[in-house]
């Protein structure tokens, strides 16, 4: 199937326009668990530093598979 740019150029601005709508609603969604999990880790130094420790290994994950994702959209 051949698709004009016509057709592209249209496509790419009904998903320019509906990307910025549909984060709001995601948003709502991801803030139900978020709230859950304050009170594991109070406003403190100690807190702070519990947090970290925990969120390292999947923050450096996400890095590595970025990494690639982005490299290869780039070339």
């Amino acid at each position: 199937m051949k698709l004009s740019a016509s057709l592209l150029r249209a496509s790419a601005a009904a998903l320019a326009f509906a990307l910025p709508l549909a984060a709001p609603l995601a948003a709502q969604d991801a803030a139900a668990p978020a709230a859950e999990a304050a009170p594991q880790y109070p406003l403190t130094p100690q807190g702070a530093k519990d947090w970290l420790a925990a969120i390292e290994p999947e923050y450096a994950a996400f890095v590595v598979e970025y990494g690639h994702i982005s490299w290869l959209n780039a070339t």
